[in-house]
Protein backbone atom coordinates (compact mmCIF):
# COMPACT_ATOMS: atom_id res chain seq x y z
CA UNK A 1 0.00 0.00 0.00
CA UNK A 2 2.70 2.54 0.94
CA UNK A 3 4.39 2.10 -2.44
CA UNK A 4 0.88 2.47 -4.45
CA UNK A 5 0.21 5.51 -2.58
CA UNK A 6 3.93 7.14 -3.34
CA UNK A 7 3.14 5.80 -6.78
CA UNK A 8 -0.15 8.62 -7.03
CA UNK A 9 1.60 10.73 -5.10
CA UNK A 10 4.35 11.24 -7.26
CA UNK A 11 2.84 9.78 -10.63
CA UNK A 12 4.93 11.95 -12.49
CA UNK A 13 8.09 10.83 -11.57
CA UNK A 14 6.96 7.17 -11.84
CA UNK A 15 5.77 7.85 -15.24
CA UNK A 16 9.12 9.57 -16.15
CA UNK A 17 10.80 6.48 -14.41
CA UNK A 18 8.88 3.91 -17.06
CA UNK A 19 9.04 5.90 -20.09
CA UNK A 20 13.23 7.03 -19.44
CA UNK A 21 14.13 3.53 -18.33
CA UNK A 22 12.64 1.99 -21.11
CA UNK A 23 14.53 3.60 -24.03
CA UNK A 24 16.76 5.90 -22.35
CA UNK A 25 18.86 4.23 -19.63
CA UNK A 26 22.21 4.28 -19.98
CA UNK A 27 24.56 0.39 -19.96
CA UNK A 28 25.80 0.16 -15.90
CA UNK A 29 29.27 1.33 -15.84
CA UNK A 30 31.76 -0.67 -15.14
CA UNK A 31 34.88 1.32 -15.84
CA UNK A 32 35.06 2.38 -19.01
CA UNK A 33 33.64 4.55 -21.81
CA UNK A 34 32.99 6.48 -19.32
CA UNK A 35 32.88 9.85 -21.36
CA UNK A 36 29.90 7.96 -23.32
CA UNK A 37 28.51 6.74 -19.86
CA UNK A 38 28.22 10.01 -18.54
CA UNK A 39 26.57 12.01 -21.29
CA UNK A 40 23.68 8.82 -21.64
CA UNK A 41 23.28 9.10 -17.42
CA UNK A 42 23.23 13.02 -17.95
CA UNK A 43 20.35 12.77 -20.33
CA UNK A 44 18.66 9.96 -18.07
CA UNK A 45 18.71 11.80 -14.94
CA UNK A 46 17.57 14.87 -16.91
CA UNK A 47 14.25 13.47 -18.09
CA UNK A 48 13.56 12.47 -14.99
CA UNK A 49 13.52 15.89 -13.97
CA UNK A 50 16.45 15.13 -11.36
CA UNK A 51 19.49 16.08 -13.27
CA UNK A 52 19.66 19.87 -11.22
CA UNK A 53 20.34 18.16 -7.67
CA UNK A 54 23.98 17.27 -9.56
CA UNK A 55 24.94 21.03 -10.56
CA UNK A 56 22.84 23.16 -8.01
CA UNK A 57 23.00 23.88 -4.22
CA UNK A 58 21.31 22.60 -1.31
CA UNK A 59 18.72 25.19 -0.67
CA UNK A 60 18.98 24.47 2.81
CA UNK A 61 22.00 26.43 2.84
CA UNK A 62 20.19 29.74 2.11
CA UNK A 63 20.32 31.96 4.95
CA UNK A 64 16.14 32.58 5.56
CA UNK A 65 16.90 35.27 8.13
CA UNK A 66 15.66 38.23 5.89
CA UNK A 67 12.94 36.07 3.84
CA UNK A 68 9.47 37.02 4.77
CA UNK A 69 7.23 34.54 5.96
CA UNK A 70 5.75 33.49 2.33
CA UNK A 71 9.69 33.32 1.16
CA UNK A 72 10.16 30.98 4.14
CA UNK A 73 7.26 29.09 3.20
CA UNK A 74 8.39 28.51 -0.01
CA UNK A 75 11.99 28.31 0.80
CA UNK A 76 10.89 25.29 2.77
CA UNK A 77 8.86 23.36 -0.39
CA UNK A 78 11.94 23.85 -2.11
CA UNK A 79 13.58 22.46 0.78
CA UNK A 80 11.32 19.30 0.47
CA UNK A 81 11.63 19.11 -3.17
CA UNK A 82 14.73 18.89 -3.91
CA UNK A 83 15.46 16.17 -0.96
CA UNK A 84 13.04 14.26 -2.60
CA UNK A 85 14.53 14.53 -5.93
CA UNK A 86 18.13 14.34 -4.51
CA UNK A 87 16.83 10.28 -2.55
CA UNK A 88 15.37 9.97 -6.51
CA UNK A 89 18.83 10.94 -8.16
CA UNK A 90 21.05 9.14 -5.73
CA UNK A 91 19.62 5.97 -6.38
CA UNK A 92 19.31 6.48 -10.27
CA UNK A 93 22.60 7.20 -10.43
CA UNK A 94 23.73 4.27 -8.21
CA UNK A 95 22.01 2.20 -10.35
CA UNK A 96 23.84 2.79 -13.16
CA UNK A 97 27.22 1.62 -12.02
CA UNK A 98 28.69 -2.12 -12.06
CA UNK A 99 27.38 -4.00 -8.57
CA UNK A 100 31.11 -3.53 -7.45
CA UNK A 101 31.27 0.10 -7.59
CA UNK A 102 28.05 0.48 -6.47
CA UNK A 103 28.87 -0.80 -3.20
CA UNK A 104 31.80 1.28 -2.84
CA UNK A 105 30.17 4.87 -3.84
CA UNK A 106 26.92 3.91 -1.81
CA UNK A 107 29.34 3.07 1.20
CA UNK A 108 31.93 6.40 0.64
CA UNK A 109 29.77 9.31 -0.39
CA UNK A 110 26.68 10.44 0.58
CA UNK A 111 25.29 12.73 -1.65
CA UNK A 112 24.38 12.34 -5.56
CA UNK A 113 26.83 15.35 -6.09
CA UNK A 114 29.99 13.98 -4.44
CA UNK A 115 29.23 10.36 -5.98
CA UNK A 116 29.21 12.15 -9.18
CA UNK A 117 32.06 14.35 -8.70
CA UNK A 118 34.12 11.38 -7.34
CA UNK A 119 33.39 9.34 -10.82
CA UNK A 120 34.36 12.31 -13.01
CA UNK A 121 38.03 12.86 -10.89
CA UNK A 122 38.69 9.25 -10.98
CA UNK A 123 37.51 8.19 -14.95
CA UNK A 124 37.92 11.23 -16.85
CA UNK A 125 41.66 11.80 -15.79
CA UNK A 126 42.67 8.13 -17.02
CA UNK A 127 40.96 8.23 -20.36
CA UNK A 128 43.25 11.01 -20.77
CA UNK A 129 45.50 8.08 -21.30
CA UNK A 130 42.61 6.41 -23.55
CA UNK A 131 43.38 9.35 -26.11
CA UNK A 132 47.15 8.22 -26.35
CA UNK A 133 45.92 4.51 -26.37
CA UNK A 134 43.34 4.86 -29.08
CA UNK A 135 45.28 6.48 -31.74
CA UNK A 136 48.37 4.22 -31.00
CA UNK A 137 45.93 1.32 -31.41
CA UNK A 138 44.56 2.83 -35.13
CA UNK A 139 48.35 3.58 -36.13
CA UNK A 140 49.87 -0.05 -35.05
CA UNK A 141 46.69 -2.01 -36.46
CA UNK A 142 47.65 -4.31 -39.13
CA UNK A 143 45.53 -6.92 -41.45
CA UNK A 144 46.52 -10.43 -41.77
CA UNK A 145 46.68 -13.70 -43.85
CA UNK A 146 43.67 -16.01 -43.34
CA UNK A 147 40.79 -13.55 -41.86
CA UNK A 148 38.41 -11.82 -43.77
CA UNK A 149 40.15 -8.18 -45.42
CA UNK A 150 36.46 -6.99 -45.12
CA UNK A 151 35.94 -7.62 -41.37
CA UNK A 152 39.20 -6.60 -40.19
CA UNK A 153 38.77 -3.15 -43.01
CA UNK A 154 35.04 -2.86 -40.30
CA UNK A 155 37.06 -3.86 -37.20
CA UNK A 156 39.51 -0.89 -38.50
CA UNK A 157 36.63 1.34 -38.51
CA UNK A 158 35.59 0.71 -35.24
CA UNK A 159 39.21 1.74 -33.86
CA UNK A 160 38.52 5.09 -35.74
CA UNK A 161 35.74 5.89 -34.04
CA UNK A 162 36.86 4.93 -30.73
CA UNK A 163 39.61 7.76 -31.59
CA UNK A 164 36.83 9.89 -32.65
CA UNK A 165 35.22 9.97 -29.35
CA UNK A 166 38.19 10.62 -27.65
CA UNK A 167 37.92 14.56 -30.07
CA UNK A 168 40.31 12.96 -32.36
CA UNK A 169 39.65 14.23 -35.38
CA UNK A 170 40.13 10.85 -38.63
CA UNK A 171 38.69 11.82 -42.22
CA UNK A 172 36.74 9.61 -44.37
CA UNK A 173 40.10 9.91 -46.68
CA UNK A 174 42.67 8.86 -43.64
CA UNK A 175 40.14 5.88 -42.99
CA UNK A 176 40.31 4.74 -46.37
CA UNK A 177 43.88 5.06 -47.01
CA UNK A 178 44.55 3.45 -43.79
CA UNK A 179 42.42 0.51 -44.65
CA UNK A 180 44.54 0.38 -48.63
CA UNK A 181 47.75 0.71 -46.32
CA UNK A 182 47.30 -1.87 -43.64
CA UNK A 183 46.36 -4.16 -46.60
CA UNK A 184 48.01 -7.71 -46.23
CA UNK A 185 51.32 -8.86 -47.86
CA UNK A 186 49.21 -10.85 -50.56
CA UNK A 187 47.26 -7.70 -51.30
CA UNK A 188 49.88 -5.11 -51.88
CA UNK A 189 49.71 -5.64 -55.71
CA UNK A 190 45.92 -4.63 -55.44
CA UNK A 191 46.55 -2.22 -52.82
CA UNK A 192 49.20 -0.05 -55.37
CA UNK A 193 46.14 -0.16 -57.83
CA UNK A 194 43.65 1.38 -55.27
CA UNK A 195 46.40 3.56 -54.33
CA UNK A 196 46.85 5.05 -57.93
CA UNK A 197 43.25 5.85 -58.22
CA UNK A 198 43.09 9.69 -59.28
CA UNK A 199 39.47 9.66 -58.55
CA UNK A 200 38.80 9.79 -54.44
CA UNK A 201 37.25 6.49 -52.78
CA UNK A 202 34.46 6.68 -50.00
CA UNK A 203 34.85 4.24 -47.28
CA UNK A 204 31.70 2.07 -48.90
CA UNK A 205 33.46 2.45 -52.02
CA UNK A 206 36.54 0.49 -51.12
CA UNK A 207 34.61 -1.48 -48.91
CA UNK A 208 32.36 -2.68 -51.71
CA UNK A 209 35.77 -3.29 -53.50
CA UNK A 210 37.70 -5.61 -50.90
CA UNK A 211 34.46 -7.47 -50.94
CA UNK A 212 34.51 -8.28 -54.80
CA UNK A 213 37.53 -8.84 -54.81
CA UNK A 214 37.80 -10.69 -51.91
CA UNK A 215 35.12 -13.33 -53.31
CA UNK A 216 37.10 -13.55 -56.48
CA UNK A 217 40.34 -15.03 -54.78
CA UNK A 218 38.19 -17.17 -52.85
CA UNK A 219 36.53 -18.83 -55.80
CA UNK A 220 40.07 -19.35 -57.58
CA UNK A 221 41.27 -20.97 -54.46
CA UNK A 222 38.75 -23.92 -55.57
CA UNK A 223 40.61 -24.56 -58.54
CA UNK A 224 44.51 -22.83 -57.58
CA UNK A 225 45.47 -25.99 -55.32
CA UNK A 226 45.39 -28.34 -57.67
CA UNK A 227 46.49 -26.54 -60.56
CA UNK A 228 42.96 -26.36 -62.50
CA UNK A 229 42.53 -24.85 -65.43
CA UNK A 230 45.78 -25.21 -66.87
CA UNK A 231 47.09 -23.18 -64.47
CA UNK A 232 50.35 -23.94 -61.89
CA UNK A 233 49.69 -25.44 -58.47
CA UNK A 234 49.76 -22.71 -55.86
CA UNK A 235 48.92 -20.20 -58.39
CA UNK A 236 45.59 -17.96 -59.40
CA UNK A 237 43.76 -18.74 -62.51
CA UNK A 238 43.01 -15.22 -63.13
CA UNK A 239 46.73 -13.89 -63.13
CA UNK A 240 49.03 -17.32 -63.52
CA UNK A 241 51.22 -17.28 -66.71
CA UNK A 242 51.59 -20.64 -67.26
CA UNK A 243 47.98 -21.31 -68.18
CA UNK A 244 47.81 -23.83 -71.11
CA UNK A 245 46.25 -21.73 -73.80
CA UNK A 246 48.85 -18.66 -73.07
CA UNK A 247 46.72 -15.78 -71.95
CA UNK A 248 46.34 -13.62 -69.27
CA UNK A 249 43.12 -12.18 -67.35
CA UNK A 250 42.48 -8.91 -68.75
CA UNK A 251 39.91 -6.82 -66.56
CA UNK A 252 38.70 -3.21 -68.07
CA UNK A 253 40.25 -3.94 -72.02
CA UNK A 254 38.36 -1.83 -74.62
CA UNK A 255 38.89 -3.41 -78.03
CA UNK A 256 39.18 -0.63 -81.07
CA UNK A 257 39.42 -0.67 -84.23
CA UNK A 258 42.84 -0.96 -86.07
CA UNK A 259 43.67 1.56 -89.13
CA UNK A 260 46.83 1.90 -90.44
CA UNK A 261 47.54 4.32 -93.21
CA UNK A 262 50.43 3.60 -95.61
CA UNK A 263 52.62 7.12 -95.51
CA UNK A 264 55.51 5.96 -98.01
CA UNK A 265 56.20 2.87 -100.17
CA UNK A 266 59.57 2.44 -102.53
CA UNK A 267 58.60 -0.84 -104.97
CA UNK A 268 61.99 -1.83 -106.85
CA UNK A 269 61.09 -4.26 -109.98
CA UNK A 270 63.28 -5.05 -113.10
CA UNK A 271 66.45 -5.62 -111.69
CA UNK A 272 68.58 -5.12 -115.25
CA UNK A 273 70.25 -2.30 -115.90
CA UNK A 274 71.42 1.16 -114.01
CA UNK A 275 69.16 4.08 -113.28
CA UNK A 276 69.96 7.36 -111.32
CA UNK A 277 67.34 9.14 -108.57
CA UNK A 278 68.53 12.82 -109.12
CA UNK A 279 65.31 14.41 -107.71
CA UNK A 280 63.68 16.13 -111.10
CA UNK A 281 60.92 14.08 -111.23
CA UNK A 282 58.30 12.18 -108.99
CA UNK A 283 58.59 8.68 -110.86
CA UNK A 284 61.61 6.96 -112.02
CA UNK A 285 62.16 4.70 -113.97
CA UNK A 286 65.14 2.22 -115.73
CA UNK A 287 63.12 2.07 -119.28
CA UNK A 288 61.81 4.56 -121.08
CA UNK A 289 59.32 2.51 -122.92
CA UNK A 290 57.51 2.48 -120.27
CA UNK A 291 56.55 6.56 -119.96
CA UNK A 292 53.94 7.96 -122.44
CA UNK A 293 56.55 10.91 -123.79
CA UNK A 294 60.50 11.06 -123.14
CA UNK A 295 62.37 13.93 -123.94
CA UNK A 296 66.54 13.59 -124.05
CA UNK A 297 67.35 16.55 -121.70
Amino acid sequence: MENKNASMENGNIVSNTIGAGDLNKPFRFRGVYFKRWRQKTFFYLTLLNVAYVLTEKNPKKKKIESMTEEEISQHEKEIKKWEKDHLYCRNYLLNCLSDELYDYYDQSYSSAKKIWKALHQKYDTEEVGSKKYACSHFFRFQMVEGKSVVEQAYELQMIAHDVRSEGVRVDEQMQVSAIIDKLPESWKEFAKVLRHKQKELSIEAIITRLRVEEEARNQDKAVELNGANGTKPGHSARICRYRKNGSMAQANVTEEPLVAMITEINILDGLGGWWIDFGATRHVCHDKAWFKTYSIF
